[in-house]
């Protein structure tokens, strides 16, 4: 199951179980003198999904403190910001207005009342 045949599986396929049962493989040579051998997973977590959560709470964070300091911005200048923080991933601006909402939801933020551009 990767670039270099250390274990031999059975039965062979590409998923692990908990039935599943490794050997060395007697065969294997290798002209590096070292290299690292990855933890196999039994885990099934949707990886995506998770990644897409763990943005999400980098996206409400980042909101969250930007509001902290600034206390009354307008949705262009506060989605700016969050992109400015959050350069590691770049989020989409269509997420970032997706999480505000959750956030008005969840009373974190509030639209201003005279100006609905405004977030408080």
């Amino acid at each position: 199951c990767g670039k270099h045949k250390v274990l031999a599986k059975t039965p062979t396929s590409r998923t692990i179980s908990t039935s599943d049962t490794f050997a060395f493989n007697e065969r294997f040579q290798s002209k590096m003198r070292q290299f690292r051998i990855p933890m196999a997973s039994l885990d099934d977590t949707d990886k995506k999904g998770r990644v897409e959560e763990d943005r999400s709470f980098a996206i409400d964070a980042a909101t969250v403190r930007i509001m902290k300091s600034r206390k009354v911005l307008p949705h262009v200048q506060l989605v700016q910001e969050v992109l400015q923080q959050l350069h590691f991933f770049r989020p989409n601006p269509k997420a970032i207005k997706r999480r505000i909402e959750q956030l008005i939801e969840r009373e974190y933020l509030e639209r201003d009342a005279q100006d609905q551009r405004l977030y408080r």
